[in-house]
């Protein structure tokens, strides 16, 4: 059996997929202003063609494709509250 191998983006505002093998949350400056480019359309093409791992991954992309966040900031952080408690950290009590 082969296993896909395959880049999910999920953009701000959108559901994700119901699962998924790893993900990604693309944290960081998000562009004020219109005339500026956003750094995530490069991030997420490069991790389209450098995925290798086994599985789909998840990229949370916490603007629009076409940038910005158009849905107004509430939504913006209820989407980005919902996606980051999506996540398991298996922390060790008394661990470094």
């Amino acid at each position: 059996m082969e296993i896909t191998r395959e880049v999910i983006p999920v953009y701000a505002g959108d559901p994700p997929p119901d699962s998924w093998a790893a993900a990604l949350f693309l944290a960081g400056p998000t562009p004020r202003s219109p005339d500026v480019a956003s750094w995530r359309p490069q991030a997420v093409e490069k991790l389209q063609t450098q995925w290798k791992g086994p599985g789909r991954l998840v990229v949370f992309v916490p603007e629009r494709p076409e940038g910005g966040m158009p849905h107004g900031w509430l939504d913006q952080v209820r989407w980005e509250d919902a996606c980051l408690h999506l996540f398991r950290h298996g922390r060790v009590l008394g661990a470094p």
